[in-house]
């Protein structure tokens, strides 16, 4: 039984891009909101590719001193960055900065990346284009939002995996 309970857990795709990058309630304006409302499954890959330029340029416009873990919540640290489609521009650059894993990245500020040596703002464009790929199609670590946990569904916990702390009686 806590194998069905834990098998379930493998496999946390974000539905919608909402829920992949939960900032964009922050950044985008109100009435942008229902596109990224919408899944990211199902769609034409011409539509995908255009959200994940949009997510680029909305990043390097307004998330410059945020790290590339906040930006991207849903990035596994073991992806192997030199594996992902990038420009070899792009794939040279994070090699050169020693990113060859995104948790080598992860706690980079975007600002930091734009003032990379030789990195223009294509190659940042086109890695962070790959990253936003790479965390919405594979399985990733779990994003939590902004909603309050009264409001976030409840994950049902087999007794068994239950810790439970000895009772302090006052002296």
């Amino acid at each position: 039984m806590t194998e069905d309970f834990l098998s379930g857990l493998d496999d946390q795709r974000p539905h919608n891009w909402i829920d992949a990058f939960p900032w964009l309630k922050g950044v985008v304006d109100a009435g942008a909101l229902p596109i990224w409302a919408d899944a990211i499954e199902g769609k034409s890959m011409a539509v995908r590719i255009q959200r994940l330029g949009q997510l680029s340029e909305l990043a390097m416009e307004r998330l410059s001193q945020w790290t590339i873990g906040q930006i991207f919540p849903g990035l596994t640290p073991e992806l192997n960055l030199l594996e992902i489609r990038l420009p070899a521009r792009a794939a040279n650059a994070l090699e050169r900065h020693g990113c060859n894993t995104a948790a080598v990245l992860i706690p980079v500020r975007l600002e930091e990346m734009m003032k990379w040596r030789n990195v223009g703002v294509g190659t940042i464009d086109s890695i962070l284009q790959a990253l936003a790929d790479a965390s919405t199609s594979m399985a990733t670590p779990a994003v939590t939002s902004d909603l309050p946990s009264f409001e976030q569904p409840q994950l049902e916990i087999p007794p068994t995996l239950l810790v439970t702390q000895p009772k302090v009686l006052p002296t």
